[in-house]
């Protein structure tokens, strides 16, 4: 037996929701597309957030996987893959930073640096997906570079329901 075939499989095809629009505490919203198992149990889900872009991110469901170094790789898709995550039963939500993409208000710089918003509004996104009802009210984080970065913003700010980054 293969490492492989003792780690979870995939079971589940994914379900897209585009351009959700959550509010935050200010009455900003943020746009996320949720990717989550066409089921109606209640996972997981895991958050990815950042400035660079959701619609980025999903450049993993139209390109075959790439070997590196490759000039269709920018190293840019930093947010997990979703083809991998939802199938093994994950919600996978990806959304734009404030001021960014199809996100409201003012961006407020890498890191936080000149608004400081990124930590509250991760607590925010973490509370409303623990809040859905596709949701088993456990939320981790997701990506690397600026989301890593995030993540310890968003673990800042205590929100309940982060299990993981």
């Amino acid at each position: 037996m293969e490492w492989r075939d003792l780690i979870s499989q995939p079971k589940y095809k994914m379900k897209i929701e585009k351009d959700i629009y959550i509010k935050m505490r200010d009455g900003i919203r943020l746009a996320a597309d949720i990717y989550r198992p066409d089921s109606d149990e209640k996972f997981p889900a895991l958050l990815a957030f950042s400035p660079f872009g959701k619609e980025l991110q999903a450049l993993t469901l139209t390109l075959p996987p790439q070997q590196r170094p490759n000039p269709l790789w920018d190293g840019s898709i930093e947010a997990g893959n979703m083809n991998y995550i939802v199938p093994r039963g994950y919600v996978h939500v990806i959304a734009d930073g404030r001021g960014t993409g199809y996100s409201e208000g003012e961006y407020c710089g890498i890191g936080g640096i000149g608004g400081a918003a990124h930590g509250k509004d991760g607590y925010d996104l973490v509370e409303w997906i623990a809040s859905q009802d596709w949701c088993n009210g456990n939320v981790g984080m997701i990506g690397i570079s600026i989301y890593g970065m995030i993540q310890m913003l968003t673990a800042a700010e205590q929100p309940p329901h982060l299990k993981a980054i």
